[in-house]
């Protein structure tokens, strides 16, 4: 059976559980425009060990900025800014379906695979969504595409049972928020969006300045697009204007705005600004322009894995607090598993973290790489049982990164 679930509320539905699972690493070459990983010693050089931009003058020359401008921004990221419309469009079945539950009816229009597979792989400027995704993440979606709809078209609400393990009727008490959960208790809609900010858009990013690839100043504001933000850098999902979207969102989170102690979202741009100064500089800032993306791209993955040690230091609280909040708990469990997946099998010059260590915290969190979930473990299993493991992740990428204990504890705020 699969389950959608409230806060409060656990919808039984029927489905089949398919694990689709392919990996594809591309290649990664040496040429002028390619990527270099810089030493520690680069990266200083570049001024990029140290936030924010103050204005100064880079290792080669280049004047640096505090702002980051561009006048021709849209027409420049008109592809990446097409793919981010695409992707709203993409989700929006499968938002829609769960406000029209949590509003307490059937939700209109209904919804079927043929719609959402072809919502996912629509142009979107030349390229789209399913286009720019690994083709890892593109099996993943596909199965959690047919858990969605499946459990759409399954059975009535029933009353949650704590004896009851997955797959089963789950309910807790009237709530706000609907989610579709498939039988193994990962939530389908978070996976496939959550996942899709990294396996898409970071990949599609990472495409951009791949080796061979001439890099402008108009390949900078594409990465600024991809990322989810907008030259004026709000940093805020909430911003009454530009506000950033997808990844830029979550790195916005995890960042208090404060220049002080800048965090990821504010690492993120200052690296942007330095990379398009340094790129109008010239070839003779060449390294610095390789730092600089480097770093962004870094600042971009630390962010969604900092967001990974919210949800899960929260879900800590919630077991423990009101485990009965079953609806709340899987729904943050099944964000998390798309920020830890979706950077499977991207180019391994553009990240951090390797796929084995990606697939030693999805085992951690209930969900294997390559075998069934068991997400619904979270919920059922002794909390005595369960904590280890969610401390277990939060400890890996810690380690992973070099968060620092102050980071950390940073990283269980939710900015605006």
């Amino acid at each position: 059976m699969l389950l959608s679930l409230t806060k409060t509320r656990l919808l039984t539905v029927l489905a089949v559980v398919s694990c689709v699972s392919a990996g594809a690493v591309l290649a990664c070459g040496d040429d002028d425009n390619a990527i270099r990983t810089p030493d520690a010693g680069l990266v200083a050089e570049a001024g990029l060990a140290d936030a924010p931009s103050d204005g100064a003058t880079s290792s080669c020359g280049a004047a640096i900025p505090t702002t980051y401008t561009s006048a021709a921004y849209e027409t420049n990221a008109a592809q990446e800014l097409a793919l981010r419309q695409a992707f709203a469009a993409f989700m929006s079945p499968m938002s829609r379906i769960e406000a029209g539950y949590a509003d307490g009816g059937t939700p209109d229009g209904g919804v079927t695979i043929e719609q959402l597979s072809g919502l996912f792989a629509a142009d979107a400027g030349g390229t789209s969504v399913r286009a720019a995704s690994t083709v890892y993440y593109q099996g993943q979606v596909d199965a959690l595409l047919a858990d969605f709809v499946a459990a759409y078209n399954g059975g009535a609400p029933a009353e949650y049972t704590p004896t009851v393990q997955a797959p089963g009727a789950r309910s807790n008490n009237a709530g706000t928020s609907v989610w579709m959960f498939n039988a193994r208790g990962v939530d389908i809609r978070q996976k496939v969006e959550k996942g899709l900010f990294n396996a898409a858009f970071f990949n599609h990013a990472a495409s951009l300045v791949a080796p061979g690839k001439p890099i402008t100043e108009a390949t900078i504001d594409r990465l600024v697009a991809a990322f989810g933000a907008h030259p004026s850098f709000p940093n805020s999902q909430a911003a009454p204007q530009n506000r950033d979207v997808n990844a830029a969102g979550y790195a916005a989170r995890r960042d208090s705005n404060d220049p002080a102690k800048a965090g990821p979202y504010q690492r993120a741009r200052d690296a942007l600004i330095k990379a398009k100064a340094s790129v109008a500089a010239g070839e003779k800032c060449n390294a610095d322009r390789d730092a600089a993306i480097k770093a962004f791209f870094l600042e971009w993955e630390k962010s969604q894995y900092a967001t990974v040690v919210y949800y899960l230091v929260d879900n800590q609280k919630k077991l423990a607090a009101n485990p009965q909040d079953i609806g709340a708990i899987l729904h943050a469990h099944g964000e998390v598993l798309g920020f830890i997946a979706g950077f499977r099998t991207i180019d391994p010059g553009f990240r951090t973290i390797t796929d084995a260590q990606v697939d030693a915290l999805l085992q951690k969190a209930y969900a294997p790489e390559g075998a069934p979930a068991q997400v619904s473990r979270v919920v059922t299993d002794n909390i005595a049982e369960v904590l280890p493991n969610i401390q277990g992740v939060i400890a890996d990428v810690k380690s992973i990164y070099g968060f620092t204990d102050v980071e950390m504890k940073d990283f269980e705020t939710n900015y605006p």
